[in-house]
């Protein structure tokens, strides 16, 4: 296996130079699209190895590569059913880890549901 070695990234006219270090900042550190009714399963991810189903509309995802600490940021969407649904944090009702987030399904009435779609994206140090 090759390393490459550099501190700043530029384009090829010598312009749009970056440094690496903000790449590896801006990128996602891990994100999923899971099927959040019946028997939940992931439709896709990147740096998940495993869900927990919590109970209705509450889910839980974990990491493969554990995060820095636990003051990254989040987002959590929900939806794809009859019903309205938002997808809201789980920091809530109980603490993030670096293992690991909690999520929730709910309808605009604050109900937990089971979504079709469950989406997550997270971000920072790792």
């Amino acid at each position: 296996m090759s390393t490459l070695r550099t501190n700043t990234l530029t384009d090829a006219a010598g312009g749009n130079s970056m440094p690496v270090a903000d790449i590896n900042q801006g990128r996602a550190k891990s994100w999923f699209n899971l099927n959040g009714t019946g028997t939940i399963a992931a439709r896709d991810t990147f740096n998940i190895t495993s869900f927990t189903d919590n109970g209705t509309g509450d889910y839980s995802a974990f990491f493969i590569t554990a995060a820095a600490n636990a003051n990254y940021t989040f987002t959590a969407n929900a939806g794809g059913t009859s019903t309205a649904v938002i997808g809201a944090p789980g920091d809530l009702s109980t603490a993030r880890t670096i293992n690991g987030r909690r999520m929730f399904a709910l309808t605009v009435a604050a109900a937990l549901i089971d979504a079709a779609n469950v989406d997550s994206t997270q971000f920072g140090d790792q």
